[in-house]
């Protein structure tokens, strides 16, 4: 249900060389089996394999839930749904969590 993907992009001036640009790239409902870098090769996706040549492509990942919004969270924050509490729609995010 949720692809995740991290690209690292060039410097910002205002950046040291060690603090690169991340880019957390989400998408709901898409089946990685079903994406060219992936290794579909019925239909052509260049912007994410593009991505996944510059970046980081994970080959498995795992979500705590399949809950968007919870999942989104559970990344956003690093804390699992019973301890964020963002365990259905329509609750929100304490703002004792920092994102």
């Amino acid at each position: 249900m949720l692809m995740v993907g991290i690209s690292f992009a060039g410097q910002s001036p205002s950046r040291k060389p060690s603090q690169p640009d991340v880019f957390l790239i989400t998408i709901d409902t898409l089946r990685a089996d079903h994406v060219h870098c992936y290794g579909y090769d019925r239909v052509q996706t260049p912007a994410l394999d593009t991505l996944a040549k510059n970046g980081i492509r994970f080959s498995q990942a795992f979500t705590p839930s399949p809950i968007t919004n919870t999942s989104h969270t559970t990344i956003l924050t690093g804390l699992l749904p019973s301890v964020h509490g963002v365990t259905d729609f329509a609750i929100p995010l304490a703002p004792t969590h920092p994102t």
